[in-house]
């Protein structure tokens, strides 16, 4: 059982560290590409996809670390 929980400790961690890196990739970008347009322009429609990717990467995330949590409340039990 603990090499289950430290494979999906590690996944989580990986996904939360991509996560993270590609919202400050998205942000900074947005920052660049924002002080370059004129007024009135969203510079989001061009990063839609890839805030959906940070998205889904939060998500999985998630569920790794709840899934986590349940292998630690099994073990407590036994």
């Amino acid at each position: 059982m603990k090499v289950k929980k430290s494979w999906i400790w590690l996944l989580s961690q990986a996904f939360f560290i991509l996560t993270i890196g590609l919202c400050v990739y998205i942000f900074v970008n947005f920052l660049i590409v924002r002080a370059s347009l004129p007024p009135g322009v969203c510079p989001i429609q061009n990063n839609r996809t890839l805030i959906y990717i940070a998205i889904v990467l939060a998500l999985i995330s998630f569920i790794l670390a709840v899934i986590e949590g349940l292998y630690k409340k099994s073990d407590q039990r036994n």
